[in-house]
């Protein structure tokens, strides 16, 4: 969080990316651990513990800089890098994988 409120938020995404890439994708099991070995990077502890409420907390506070003005309003001042993209390709199912024949696509 430190980072994004510093004014170093592509490296504080950086490391988000990278501790979700390891304790989710590399683990294979797709879920967040307690916390990751210092050692060797491995998923240790008990699963849904303390790194997503911390990881959540980075989010919304520090990239999103969320504050509560009153009961009703909320003021949100994003913290993002200039080079951050959210473009998110689309992927849409052919009609080979449908098990349609291609006429009948149409």
């Amino acid at each position: 969080m430190a980072r994004f409120q510093s004014g170093r938020a592509h490296e504080a995404c950086e490391i988000l990316k990278r501790v979700g890439e390891w304790d989710l994708e590399k683990a294979g099991d797709y879920m967040p651990a307690e916390y990751l070995d210092g050692n060797t990077g491995a998923n240790a502890g008990k699963q849904i513990q303390g790194w997503d409420a911390n990881y959540c907390a980075t989010i919304v506070h520090g990239l999103f800089d969320l504050k509560i003005l009153s009961k009703s309003k909320i003021e949100l001042m994003p913290r993002l890098p200039d080079t951050a993209s959210f473009e998110t390709p689309e992927c849409q199912p052919s009609h080979h994988n449908l098990g349609a024949h291609p006429a009948a696509a149409y």
